[in-house]
C-alpha cells in the first residue's frame, strides 16, 4: 500500500522522539530503516551516536516523501506502540498530531490500535484464519 508522506507526517512522527530518551531505541531505528529499505536515507553514525533520534525520523521520512513507505510507517507505527506511545499513559497531543497529520493526508488512524488505514486496508490474516 501506498502512504503519500509530508514534512507534516513527518514531523508528527519525529515528535514522539523529542527528548531525552524518547521514543524507541537507537538501534530499533535502525532495524526498521533497513528492513523498510531506508538504509540509505538514514544519518546515523554508531561511532559517533549522532544525530539524534528525532532528526534521523525526520531525515529517513523526508527521503520516504519520495519512495514507497508502507513498510516504513506501518513498522514505525509498530515500534511505537510497542514503546507505549498509544497507550494508556500516552501524550495525547501527540497522538492527536499524528492524527490531524494522517487525516489531512487522506488516511485514517485507528487510535485504539494505532493502525493506518488508506482507501484500501490490509486483509486482516486473523479473519482468512478463522474461516
Amino acid at each position: 500500500m501506498t502512504f503519500p508522506l509530508n514534512d507534516e507526517i513527518a514531523a508528527a512522527f519525529a515528535q514522539f522522539f523529542f527528548g531525552g530518551g524518547s521514543g524507541p531505541s537507537h538501534s530499533t531505528l535502525s532495524r526498521l530503516f533497513a528492513g523498510a529499505g531506508y538504509v540509505d536515507a538514514d544519518p546515523y553514525d554508531l561511532n559517533t551516536q549522532a544525530p539524534n533520534k528525532q532528526q534521523r525520523v525526520l531525515a529517513v521520512f523526508r527521503a520516504a516523501e519520495r519512495r514507497p513507505a508502507g513498510a516504513l510507517v506501518d513498522g514505525m507505527l509498530n515500534a511505537l506502540r510497542l514503546d507505549g506511545a498509544f497507550g494508556k499513559y500516552a501524550d495525547d497531543k501527540h497522538v492527536a498530531d499524528l492524527h490531524a497529520a494522517v487525516t489531512h493526508a487522506g488516511w485514517a488512524l485507528g487510535v485504539r490500535t494505532a493502525r493506518v488505514r488508506g482507501r484500501h486496508p490490509p486483509r486482516d490474516r486473523r479473519s482468512r484464519r478463522a474461516r
